[in-house]
């Protein structure tokens, strides 16, 4: 237990140091062309044009170990693509199995690895950020959370632009459209957490 403690906080840390870096290069790499150019708006048509492609290391992971889910989210428009994240929870991607069109599942960390110059602005009035993906352009996402029990997954990554909905997504009554048109799915990946 206090081995997860610490690695969750380790995790938050990391994740907490990589926006700061991230914000402060995002300030400089705004320019004087960038304050001229509105920005786009997350709404659930942002999602178009964007692929996520997930994999794990290992198909195998012991109760209590952390589960690691690699992303990446690529932009395949000719437009900037505004791209929702929260700092502390995954509430804009979900683990889902199966085949379901639905957002109903596990909600991971997400911790972007940001290697690049990026525009990153905070959601006005809700909670979280906007990471702004150039054109042609892929942001790696490492979903991650500590398995509890065993379980076997075979399923896929759920992007909602718009999440939360109404509260948690999760939670929500409405499954069908316009809100799963606006979804992005990952490939399907398996894994299988033992005792």
């Amino acid at each position: 237990m206090n081995a997860y403690r610490k690695l969750t906080a380790v995790i938050r840390i990391l994740t907490l140091s990589a926006f700061l870096v991230a914000f402060g290069t995002a300030i400089i790499a705004r320019g004087a062309d960038q304050k001229d150019t509105p920005l786009p708006k997350l709404d659930g048509p942002s999602a178009k044009g964007l692929q996520i492609e997930c994999h794990v290391q290992q198909t195998k992971y012991a109760v209590g170990e952390p589960v690691n889910i690699w992303c990446a989210v690529t932009n395949t428009t000719d437009n900037i693509k505004p791209i929702g994240w929260h700092p502390s929870t995954g509430l804009h991607f979900c683990c889902v199995q199966g085949d379901t069109a639905s957002f109903e599942g596990l909600l991971p960390l997400v911790i972007p690895q940001i290697r690049d110059s990026l525009l990153i602005k905070s959601k006005d009035s809700q909670p979280g950020y906007i990471i702004y993906l150039p054109p042609h352009k892929s942001l790696q996402l490492l979903l991650t959370y500590k398995a509890e029990r065993p379980i076997k997954f075979r399923g896929k990554v759920v992007y909602d632009p718009l999440d939360p909905r109404n509260g948690f997504a999760a939670s929500t009554k409405e499954k069908g459209p316009p809100w799963k048109n606006e979804w992005v799915y990952s490939n399907t990946f398996e894994y299988e957490v033992v005792e």
